[in-house]
């Protein structure tokens, strides 16, 4: 029978338009998927010694007709739409029927932009494209790679409204190879039989593909969209590999060019390896007045981005500007040390950082992993500030790069400890300990005189009864040590106790001789109201006004974990605390990495959900909380778009412990 290569979706069971395993990979961030392409093109080229990496980001506009096996493509989707109105009752959730509607529309184009994302590593072979393809599988030819074929390739689906990916690849032998990804959802084709909703553009039968049997398309089959591309790739590099985005949507970010947002990501997470020459990124965008103007990201360059970004406190994922141009400049201006540890050896670049706070980051082979190191928590309180950047690499690393490796999620930003078998994991902390008492020695503890201010605050508030300041007459100067302020309040209501240790006062706001009381927020269930513990890491990142993301992390075991969303105690200017009596938010929806969660897990006081229970959390684990708020009754005197929230984590208090705190 003579092969062809087609867009198969070959049998399998049920999923929708939006199936679990792209949930993780469902909310678009540039930086985790421009993070994901570039570390592939990064581990591409370490394994054959290519450097620098050179990974080129690339749009183009062609035709829909082009896009390879559009027709079979085509065909799958509208048989899945109706499958799944079918399924459903003859209509679609809310949530299907905007991937439906973004494909629908997409595929009525006459032209799409098209991403395409090359690199001089080391190409796909028919073993690399398979493991790429097949989920779960993860394959390594060699020690030195920052990630693994097989894991995270879901990452970039998003940035299609296609959500077809196409690849294509040239080895150094000059053999080539391509094939592709598309998600869907299971439809039924004429013949009556279930077809999965992922389908895989190749040579294979579908029994075939369900047996793990792949045959991509070699040489004269690969398609015209990607022999152009390799073309360039065997002219400029004789080797390496191109991703294909068609439909691609530039991260659903209008408004911003791709430059800006490629330079930033990279930039932010690679510093590293840019710093050191491993790699270097180019942007090759073309604009609607058909204009190009490539941009070129290397050592040179980088201080520059940096800068750009500098002022940026958060982000929603991975590292913000300011922390990244933080952790780059204790790349070039902190110490070196080399650490040797029973499982192999580790570089440190310590920065002694008087004004700031201390900061140990992760980076293996040049590209940041994480912030929150286990075992590192608590035990630097009576050192002099510092900022540690610790660099493990594949060629010295030994063991400990490969238990790093081991340890991180699917987008390497986090080490979560218990997806390593034991011996792994107790090796991998003894190594880190080594690490941490290194630094312990080295950073000197914090005396009695250190850090004494020369003078005391000042505080000028000038003339401000008159109404009038001048030069010749600025008004009083306050001078002295700065005194606890008292009186304060929010806007409608007061305390009616004297926490230990506040210096807040009550006071009256409900005009003379009358005392107005705060709204009772459960205050008589006395919940205990802790503080975020220490070993828990949280972020609570804004997503709209009324939405939140959080990003909770564990360092150690939890039993019975319980988060709420809490209005920051800082409110003013004062910073004076009012920790335990701020009212936790309302919350009106809440998922757990992508799934709503039942009702059993929220915690409802007066009527209102203030709560979701975690149930109990291992060491390591990570998990990501979508929630949207309401703010609660009394609080209408706040500005809502300027309040900061703060994330509490603490053991759940069952009814039986509140009705009876024996």
């Amino acid at each position: 029978m003579r092969r062809r290569l087609d867009l198969l979706f070959p049998p399998g069971q049920n999923c929708g338009f939006t199936p679990v395993g792209m949930a993780a990979f469902a909310d678009l961030r540039p930086a985790a998927v421009v993070r994901e392409l570039v570390q592939n093109s990064l581990d591409a080229a370490r394994e054959i010694d290519t450097t620098p990496a050179i990974v080129r980001f690339r749009t183009a506009s062609v035709p829909t007709k082009e896009l390879p096996s559009i027709r079979s493509y085509r065909t799958a989707f509208m048989a899945a739409a109706r499958h799944q109105k079918t399924l459903n009752g003859g209509t679609l959730s809310a949530q299907a029927q905007i991937v439906v509607d973004t494909i629908d529309d997409t595929l009525k184009r006459k032209h799409q932009t098209v991403l395409f994302v090359s690199d001089n590593g080391i190409g796909m072979n028919k073993s690399r494209m398979g493991a790429l393809l097949a989920d779960g599988i993860s394959i390594q030819s060699g020690t030195r790679s920052t990630g693994s074929y097989g894991n995270g390739h879901s990452v970039p689906i998003p940035a299609s409204d296609l959500r077809y990916v196409l690849y294509g690849s040239v080895t150094e032998s000059g053999r080539r190879v391509a094939s592709g990804h598309a998600v869907l959802a299971s439809h039924r084709l004429e013949n009556g039989s279930l077809s999965s909703g992922h389908g895989l553009l190749t040579m294979s039968t579908k029994r075939e593909i369900m047996d793990g049997k792949y045959e991509f398309a070699p040489g004269r089959h690969v398609p015209p969209l990607l022999t152009r591309e390799i073309n360039q790739i065997r002219s400029e590099y004789r080797h390496g590999s191109v991703v294909a985005l068609p439909a691609f949507n530039n991260f659903r970010e209008p408004d911003e060019s791709l430059w800006a947002m490629v330079a930033k990501a990279v930039a932010c997470n690679f510093f590293s390896a840019i710093h050191d020459g491993d790699l270097v990124v180019v942007v090759d965008e073309s604009f609607s007045d058909g204009s190009r103007q490539p941009m070129v990201l290397n050592a040179q360059t980088l201080s520059n981005i940096l800068d750009d970004h500098k002022e940026e406190r958060r982000s929603r994922s991975f590292l913000s500007g300011g922390r990244a141009s933080e952790a780059y400049h204790a790349l070039t201006k902190g110490q070196l040390h080399r650490v040797v540890t029973q499982q192999g050896s580790a570089s440190v670049r310590l920065h002694m950082d008087v004004a700031g706070s201390t900061r140990i980051d992760l980076c293996r082979n040049g590209m940041w992993i994480t912030n929150a190191l286990p075992g590192f928590q608590g035990h630097f309180t009576t050192r002099r500030p510092f900022h540690a950047l610790i660099l493990v690499d594949s060629n010295t690393g030994g063991t400990l790069h490969e238990l790093l490796r081991k340890a991180e999620g699917p987008l390497h930003d986090h080490l979560a400890m218990k997806s390593v078998l034991s011996g792994d994991r107790s090796a991998l902390r003894a190594a880190l300990s080594e690490i941490r008492d290194f630094l312990k020695k080295e950073v000197p503890d914090v005396g009695t005189e250190a850090f004494r201010p020369d003078d005391f605050l000042v505080l000028d508030f000038g003339d401000e009864s008159s109404g009038r300041r001048s030069q010749r007459n600025p008004g009083p100067s306050f001078w002295g040590t700065p005194t606890p302020v008292t009186g304060l309040a929010l806007p409608g209501w007061q305390r009616d106790f004297q926490e230990p240790g506040s210096s807040i006062n009550t006071v009256s706001t409900g005009g003379k001789g009358r005392r107005q009381r705060p709204p009772r927020f459960g205050a008589e269930t006395k919940r205990r109201r802790p503080a975020l513990r220490p070993f828990f890491h949280a972020v609570s990142v804004p997503v709209t006004s009324a939405r939140r993301r959080l990003h909770i992390h564990s360092v150690d075991t939890c039993k019975d974990a319980e988060v709420r969303l809490v209005i920051d105690e800082n409110l003013d200017a004062t910073c004076e605390p009012r920790r335990g009596d701020m009212p936790p938010l309302h919350l009106t929806k809440v998922e757990i990495d992508g799934r709503p969660v039942s009702s059993d897990r929220l915690v409802i006081e007066n009527g209102h959900v203030v709560g979701v229970r975690l149930g109990d959390l291992d060491a390591g684990s990570a998990m990501g909380l979508d929630v949207e708020f309401a703010l609660p009754d009394g609080l209408d005197g706040l500005d809502f778009d300027s309040l900061a929230f703060r994330v509490e984590m603490h053991e759940t208090v069952r009814e039986a412990e509140e009705a009876d705190p024996k």
